[in-house]
């Protein structure tokens, strides 16, 4: 910790802390005759998360910052089968089981909210032969998209830079000029400076200068 960072709200120091991720992703299922969605979540293609979701849920992880200068994340939906579509005799669906992420947060910062999440990565489907078949047929698009309601097996594939929340302020910032926040340049200018003066001091303690 810095000599100076006892004059930071802790707020912030949590907000730019270089080491620490913190990941909030919130997902709502739906179910076909009681079936329910599994979902996985890989970080740089490792499993940290592998589970059934029957109801709203928050996945929380946290992890420290490695060696690397890059974060693969992906939410994996899997397991749908062409039993968990269900049609009428009209061949309407009626009930169709899927996973929506709804919010999405890294260290504090809502992906969603500013639309930074489009940015990041997309949702790929993986469909069976049928599903492909029907797909074709009818015109619908089976291509990676930004939806974040996954209706087909896939995947929603991320990639972040580290420093992350360095990263993501810097992402965010780029807005057009009626879109910009105060917030955001405010946050950055705040994280570049204190990251200055945690290297002076660095500096300064290398060079034996005595305060």
């Amino acid at each position: 910790m810095s000599d100076l960072d006892f004059l930071i709200p802790d707020s912030i120091l949590a907000l730019i802390n270089e080491n620490q991720i913190d990941l909030k992703i919130g997902l709502r299922p739906e179910s076909a005759k009681n079936s329910w969605p599994s979902v996985r979540i890989f970080i740089n293609n490792q499993i940290v998360k592998d589970q059934l979701i029957d109801q709203p849920t928050v996945i929380d992880h946290s992890l420290s910052n490695s060696n690397t200068d890059a974060l693969e994340l992906k939410i994996e939906y899997y397991g749908k089968t062409d039993r968990d579509t269900v049609t009428n005799d009209l061949g309407e669906i009626i009930e169709n089981q899927s996973v929506t992420i709804e919010s999405f947060t890294v260290n504090g910062i809502d992906l969603i909210k500013n639309h930074a999440i489009y940015r990041l990565g997309h949702y790929t489907k993986i469909l069976s032969e049928t599903t492909l078949q029907y797909f074709k047929d009818h015109g619908i698009d089976y291509g990676p998209s930004h939806s974040l309601y996954m209706s087909e097996n896939g995947h929603w594939s991320l990639s972040f830079r580290l420093p992350i929340t360095k990263f993501l302020i810097e992402l965010i910032a780029i807005k057009k000029p009626h879109e910009s926040n105060l917030t955001d340049s405010y946050l950055l200018e705040i994280h570049n400076t204190v990251g200055r003066i945690r290297q002076l001091e660095k500096r300064k303690k290398f060079l034996n200068i005595p305060t």
